[in-house]
């Protein structure tokens, strides 16, 4: 996906950590206009672009976007450089603190905190109560079918942004679901160093 050059005048407005996104939909999947994410961060513009598609994390999900029409400050005569919306939180966890402006540095450095809180209570806060496998693996199957069975209705429902929304919100669940099965069921097939 690396350099495609994509159009589109299907775009939606994602609220994330207080702010509105441009959202174009790309291939199904909302993608953020990074030049907004730069201005916002106080960030100069050529310089994060480079660092992003050079990033060895999400450089290859950069997507180049030319919107249809001018609208919300975005020039139809530019490209623009977009990251799917569901890496936003990853990237915004690996910037720098010094690369943005000053004003920025508390927000995203409270951000990035609460994602070391995050991670942490994921990986870790959970060690703490040993349960069997059956015990964790049995509510997990339940709960990936009623996402799953969500997910196929949302899907066949969605006309509306709010819908699409839905949709994506469900799908993502789902996906975690799976991933912390996945994760469980390795935890019990393999040895731990801790």
């Amino acid at each position: 996906m690396e350099n495609e050059l994509l159009k589109s005048d299907h775009f939606q407005i994602v609220k994330f950590n207080g702010a509105e996104l441009v959202c174009p939909i790309i291939n199904g999947e909302p993608y953020v206009v990074m030049k907004c994410i730069f201005d916002d961060l106080k960030m100069h513009t050529k310089r994060a672009t480079g660092n992003l598609k050079n990033h060895p994390r999400f450089g290859s999900r950069v997507a180049e976007w030319r919107p249809v029409k001018s609208n919300f400050g975005l020039s139809n005569k530019h490209k623009y450089p977009c990251l799917p919306f569901r890496k936003i939180g990853g990237w915004l966890y690996s910037i720098n603190i010094n690369q943005v402006g000053e004003e920025v540095k508390p927000v995203l450095t409270i951000y990035q905190e609460k994602c070391d809180d995050v991670l942490f209570e994921y990986f870790y806060g959970g060690s703490k109560n040993i349960v069997s496998y059956s015990e964790k693996a049995l509510p997990l199957s339940s709960e990936i079918e009623e996402k799953e069975k969500q997910f196929k209705a949302a899907r066949k429902a969605h006309e509306a942004t709010e819908e699409y929304l839905t949709l994506l919100r469900v799908k993502n669940e789902l996906a975690k679901l799976k991933e912390k099965k996945r994760r469980l069921e390795r935890s019990f097939l393999e040895p731990t160093l801790f």
